[in-house]
């Protein structure tokens, strides 16, 4: 892409140059210029000696983008196609086109010309983080679309080119390991007063690369934060995996409980175990509790198994004084014991209705 291609206002890092040109792999970056601006355009383009190699380059990039674990940053959505960004690739082999939240809204576009491979990266605007309106997206993978058609000679298709995400029947599996990853999340009465269900329309379970089933929800709280130039809302996201044994989702908890004291306690983002969240096993077969202090403030989360689900919340908490300056009204540590509580019991009935 040229600098062009992007809404006026965006340029290039002079500190952050092109991938050395004279080798089978390019790149290059743009930002938003803006003040305090966040939006980003990152586009990597790989040339493959034959198109067998770029079929095998495009299939592992595709999974890479799918095998986001079980427990990604938050807030967070699954990842998938939008009808909100209207694109059909009209040159590409093969191509597809996911987005979702990971922290900020983002997407991701995959595309095939032949030999050449190309993946495109960029952030969408919102309330908070700056970036590509769907307008903007639109337009700007239709014009990557055209100039790979015109520099490398292609015809234009006329078939049926749908993306390589609508040729993936998993994601919309109707197991019942499946309906009770979502059955599993909580309803927004179950968090405290002024906390709201958000990205609705983003929800959904993911079918990982090697099958397990993962979703989320996220809550969010508004004018949350105090003497913060950036930031408004708390969140508040939980993950729900199920995994096709016991035995798997017991080494991934086990993953997660040895992250606990790890480093000088005394030091900023040290996961422990806080001294007033009372001791409990939750009637699920391993738990814990954990929260971190970081710059910005206090995060907590809980991580529980019962049999072959890992449930998972992550918090934003209650931190009056924080090292950038602002204030954070989140969860007490009262509240989100009592929000565990809830996951907990929910998680009871869901899974065991004859109790």
């Amino acid at each position: 892409m040229e600098l062009e291609s992007l809404p006026e206002g965006w340029g290039t890092d002079p500190q952050v140059g092109d991938i050395d040109v004279r080798v089978n792999n390019v790149g290059r970056t743009f930002f938003d210029l803006a003040p305090n601006g966040s939006g980003k355009v990152h586009q990597v383009l790989w040339r493959a000696y034959t198109v067998s190699d770029a079929e095998t380059r495009f299939t592992e990039r595709s999974q890479a983008l799918r095998a986001r674990g079980w427990l990604p940053r938050y807030p967070s959505t699954r990842f998938g196609p939008i009808r909100e960004i209207t694109y059909q690739s009209r040159a590409a082999d093969q191509w597809g086109l996911a987005c979702g939240i990971d922290v900020i809204a983002e997407c991701w576009f995959l595309g095939r010309y032949h030999n050449y491979v190309t993946f495109v990266y960029f952030t969408l605007e919102d309330d908070e983080y700056d970036g590509l309106s769907f307008a903007e997206a639109g337009s700007l993978l239709a014009g990557v679309d055209e100039q790979v058609r015109e520099t490398l000679g292609l015809a234009e298709t006329t078939l049926d080119n749908p993306s390589y995400l609508t040729l993936m029947p998993a994601d919309s599996n109707t197991s019942e390991s499946s309906a009770n990853t979502e059955r599993l999340l909580l309803d927004a009465d179950a968090l405290p007063h002024g906390w709201q269900v958000t990205f609705v329309d983003w929800e959904g379970a993911t079918v990982l690369p090697s099958g397990e089933y993962l979703a989320s929800r996220n809550y969010a709280r508004d004018d949350c934060y105090a003497h913060s130039p950036h930031f408004e809302s708390c969140h508040i996201t939980q993950f729900v995996t199920w995994y096709p044994s016991a035995l798997a989702a017991q080494e991934q908890w086990r993953d997660k409980y040895s992250e606990l004291n790890v480093g000088d306690p005394a030091q900023l983002g040290v996961w422990r175990v806080p001294s007033d969240v009372a001791s409990s096993d939750w009637d699920a077969d391993q738990s814990f509790v954990a929260c971190s202090e970081v710059a910005g403030g206090e995060s907590c989360e809980a991580i529980l198994r019962f049999d072959t689900y890992l449930i998972a919340l992550i918090a934003d908490m209650y931190s009056p004084t924080t090292l950038m300056g602002h204030s954070q009204y989140g969860l007490t540590h009262d509240a989100f014991e009592r929000l565990v509580d809830e996951a907990a019991l929910h998680a009871q009935t869901v899974l065991h209705p004859e109790n």
